[in-house]
């Protein structure tokens, strides 16, 4: 897994979906006061440099790359299992009305994930 603070690392790398969480949840501990201040201009400083190095503005709209935290996790040995669907977006939860997402295609995880729980877990309800 990328080490930030091991830049010349062997197979250490760039990217951003790690880094924008971990610049988020020391954005919102700073904010909340769980954290010490100073975490606010690390979370501040982090989410620039992704913005600087990654955001690229195209005529078909907005890209971030550098977003490899499945490949990192499943080099570490985490076992993740990974949908994308055509349609949908990050965060639709159970993608019902009641969520005010409703989308049978995305729906279709729900099921998935809780297939892939059951067996990792040795579980069946």
């Amino acid at each position: 897994m990328s080490a930030a603070y091991q830049p010349g690392r062997e197979g250490n790398y760039l990217e951003t979906s790690g880094s924008a969480m971990l610049s988020y949840a020391m954005l919102k501990g700073a904010r909340l006061g769980v954290l010490e201040a100073e975490y606010r201009t690390l979370g501040e400083k982090t989410f620039h440099g992704i913005l600087e190095r990654y955001l690229r503005f195209t005529d078909e709209g907005i890209d971030l790359d550098g977003i490899c935290l499945v490949a990192a996790l499943r080099r570490c040995g985490v076992p993740v299992e990974y949908h994308l669907f055509e349609t949908g977006v990050h965060g639709i939860s159970t993608c019902t009305q009641e969520v005010e997402t409703p989308d049978a295609v995305c729906r279709a995880w729900v099921g998935l994930c809780r297939t892939w729980l059951n067996k990792r877990f040795d579980y069946t309800p």
